[in-house]
C-alpha cells in the first residue's frame, strides 16, 4: 500500500502527504545534511523572533514558554508538538513559502505546549485554541498571520488532489482531518481582534478563552 501511494503521487505530481512522526530522524547522508543545513537558519530565525517577541507574555522561566524546535529529516508536511518540543519535518520546511507562514505553523504547535495539551491526541477544541493563541503569538512577534494563513489554502488544495488521486485508483481514503477553510477564518478573527489594542497576556487569554 505504501508503494501504491508513492506511485499515485508520482503520477499526479501534486500529492502532499502528511509527515509520519515515527519516521522523523537526524540527517544520515551528505545530501540530507546539506538539506538540513540549508533549511535550519530559517527555522532558528523564526524561533528566536517568536521567543523574543513574546517574552513579556510568556515567562521563559516556565519550561512550557521555551520554544524548543527540532528540524528532522522526513518527507511530507505537518509539524507537531511532543515532549516540550515542536517537531518540524524538512518536507514541511520546504512546503512553507515565507517566514510568516513558518511562524504561524510553529506558533500553533508552541501553543499546544504553552497550554499544556499533553500527548498527540488533540481535540477540535484544543486545535482551535492553538490556532487562536498561535495567531496572536505570531502577530505579537511582528508577523502577518492573516497573510500567512494562505498556507492552509495550499494544504487544502493539496489534500483535495490527494483525495482525487485515491478515488481515481478506486482506493477509499477517510475524509479530511482538518477543516482548512474554518481554520483560516479563525485565524483572521483572532488577528483582527488582536490588532484592536496592545496584545497583553490578559487580552490574549480573553480573546482565545484560555489560561496560561
Amino acid at each position: 500500500m505504501k508503494y501504491l501511494r508513492v506511485i499515485i503521487c508520482a503520477l499526479l505530481s501534486a500529492c502532499t502527504q502528511l509527515a509520519d512522526p515515527e519516521s522523523m530522524r537526524a540527517p544520515q547522508t551528505a545530501e540530507e545534511r546539506a538539506e538540513w543545513e540549508r533549511l535550519y537558519p530559517g527555522v532558528e530565525r523564526t524561533r528566536q523572533a517568536l521567543m523574543f517577541g513574546n517574552r513579556e507574555v510568556c515567562d521563559w522561566s516556565a519550561p512550557r514558554c521555551v520554544l524548543n524546535v527540532s528540524l528532522s529529516i522526513a518527507g511530507g508536511v505537518g509539524s507537531f508538538a511532543r515532549d516540550g518540543y515542536v517537531w518540524v519535518p524538512t518536507g514541511m520546511a520546504e512546503f512553507l513559502e515565507s517566514d510568516a507562514e513558518f511562524a504561524l505553523v510553529m506558533a500553533h504547535e508552541w501553543s499546544h505546549n504553552i497550554l499544556g495539551h499533553a500527548g498527540g491526541d488533540f481535540s477540535e477544541l484544543k486545535e482551535s485554541q492553538a490556532d487562536c493563541l498561535g495567531t496572536l503569538l505570531a502577530e505579537r512577534a511582528g508577523y502577518d498571520a492573516i497573510a500567512a494563513s494562505d498556507v492552509h489554502r495550499r494544504l487544502a488544495a493539496s489534500e483535495l488532489r490527494t483525495q482525487i488521486g485515491w478515488a481515481f485508483f478506486g482506493v477509499y481514503q477517510p475524509g479530511a482531518k482538518f477543516d482548512w477553510g474554518r481554520r483560516r477564518e479563525l485565524i483572521a478573527q483572532a488577528a483582527t481582534q488582536g490588532r484592536q489594542a496592545p496584545l497583553t497576556k490578559a487580552r490574549m487569554q480573553q480573546i482565545c478563552g484560555v489560561t496560561f
